[in-house]
Parts: structure tokens; sequence; C-alpha cells
């Protein structure tokens, strides 16, 4: 299996073959922390979301004087790892 990694323009990161369909070998996806680690730099992503959820992040991001890209991935970014509890 080939390890090289290669740019993926539509992404503009680093990109693995198996990501590209610069390989033909039948192999499982591997880990895409190690691809994104390599580059480094924050990504970008086009999602579609429901209008009542645009608004809800749009009245986040004001009432917080954040950018709704940032507030976006703050959201995201606390819900996929939530903060530890601390013991009291």
């Amino acid at each position: 299996m080939s390890q090289h990694l290669c740019t993926h323009r539509s992404l503009g990161v680093l990109a693995a073959p198996w990501a590209t369909g610069a390989t033909d070998e039948p192999h499982a996806m591997p880990s895409l922390s190690g691809v994104w680690a390599a580059s480094r730099k924050p990504g970008r992503i086009t999602v579609t979301l429901p209008h009542h959820v645009i608004e809800a992040i749009a009245e986040g991001s004001m009432r917080q004087g954040r950018s709704m890209s940032n507030y976006a991935a703050f959201l995201l970014e606390t819900a996929l790892f939530p903060p530890e509890k601390q013991d009291r």
C-alpha cells in the first residue's frame, strides 16, 4: 500500500492516494487524523444547514461578538470534544 501524500486541489489540503482515487489497491480507509496533522492548517468544509440552525448560529455569534464561521467552529468542536468536567 502506498503511503505517499499528495495535494488535493479541491480541498487545498494534503490527501492520501485513496482519497484522490490515485490508487487501485483495495484496502480499508485509514484514519484522516494523520492527513490533517500533516498539514497543521485549519480545514474548510461546506455544509447545508436548515434555516433555523443558521438563524441560531447568527444570533449566537452576535451575542458573543464572533463571526458566524468562528461560532459554528466553536460549537462543532465543543460538541465533538466536550470539556472535561471538573470535580468540585
